[in-house]
């Protein structure tokens, strides 16, 4: 097995998906990844919120677009409709707050990105935070 096809676990995915989309808080966003934060913790209430996103990236302004990340382990389908309800239901939390959302899911190689529903985007590949907020404007 070629060093760059082993099984990568969903943490060092989240990981990885933390460098590339550059997830940190800042001035203007909480932004983050990992599995002990609860959306109750985020500053959301009701339905959900003792669920925890693997990834967010929610801007002060919530006139502003708000991103939600699902990552899988390497070996995981993406595709599957399990991953994509996970997914849906974590969009539909942050839609309390924010109406702009957009939504990816990650394994490491394949990448969906979800906005209003519909998959948007399918490049393979994972960029910076700030190409999606750009592609949900397009």
């Amino acid at each position: 097995m070629k060093a760059g096809n082993q099984h990568k676990t969903e943490d060092v995915i989240r990981d990885i998906a933390r460098k590339i989309l550059t997830f940190h808080d800042s001035d203007i966003a909480r932004s983050d990844v990992g599995q002990l934060t609860t959306f109750k913790q985020l500053g959301f209430n009701g339905n959900g919120m003792a669920d925890k996103p693997d990834g967010w990236y929610l801007p002060k302004n919530i006139n502003d677009v708000a991103i939600i990340l699902e990552t899988k382990n390497s070996s995981i389908d993406i595709s599957d409709e399990k991953c994509i309800a996970e997914l849906t239901k974590n969009i539909a939390i942050v839609a309390q707050k924010y109406q702009k959302i957009i939504g990816i899911l990650y394994n490491g190689t394949d990448v969906l990105v979800f906005k209003e529903g519909n998959i948007v985007d399918l490049k393979n590949q994972l960029f910076p935070k700030e190409y999606y907020l750009k592609l949900y404007n397009n």
